[in-house]
């Protein structure tokens, strides 16, 4: 079952921005908030145009303290750790066979 993406009309980094400033009041909006939603964003692109265009270079976006996390065709969620490992789970997948249509795009502050 693959997905398609129809093309946004802009791109998703402006709609996230744009609704999000549409929402917040002038004194709720920083240059720290554009600054992470802008990180996040480009972090989402980067990462569904490698896992559809080189899904063997995904695994490079975790550490070996990462877990993915995965459901299963019976349902259940299988948890993946290791950079090997999650480079096997990734290739196992097929992403490469689908398409995925990004809608929007949730960030937060780190430190």
């Amino acid at each position: 079952m693959a997905a398609t993406a129809a093309a946004p009309q802009q791109p998703v980094s402006a709609q996230v921005v744009q609704s999000q400033c549409a929402k917040a009041s002038p004194d709720d909006f920083s240059i720290s908030v554009i600054a992470y939603l802008g990180v996040g964003n480009a972090f989402v692109q980067q990462y569904y145009h490698i896992l559809h265009q080189s899904p063997g270079l995904v695994h490079r976006f975790y550490q070996d303290i990462s877990k993915l996390g995965r459901p299963e065709e019976d349902g259940s969620m299988s948890i993946t750790t290791t950079m090997d490992a999650i480079n096997s789970k990734i290739i196992s997948l097929n992403y490469d066979e689908f398409r995925a249509e990004i809608k929007s795009v949730d960030a937060q502050e780190s430190i």
